[in-house]
């Protein structure tokens, strides 16, 4: 967590996150346009995994400060 977001440390090869363009350094900001500030790690962690089967919107932030939706 970094200032009460989830910051991406690195994407797992082959995983949804790194096939969306997710970059060590990215900050995630909204899963499915649920704010991640002020939820635990072990929320947005549950968030992002969500149900097998299931996809969820994820909203990010990169170093270089694009804002990014990902399906």
């Amino acid at each position: 967590m970094d200032d009460g977001f989830v910051k991406v440390i690195a994407p797992i090869d082959d995983t949804p996150a790194q096939r969306a363009g997710l970059q060590a350094g990215d900050t995630i900001v909204r899963i499915d346009d649920k704010p991640v500030k002020g939820l635990s790690l072990n929320e947005a962690v549950n968030l992002m995994r969500g149900k097998p089967g299931n996809r969820n919107s994820t909203e990010y932030r990169g170093a270089a400060a694009r804002a990014v939706r990902s399906r």
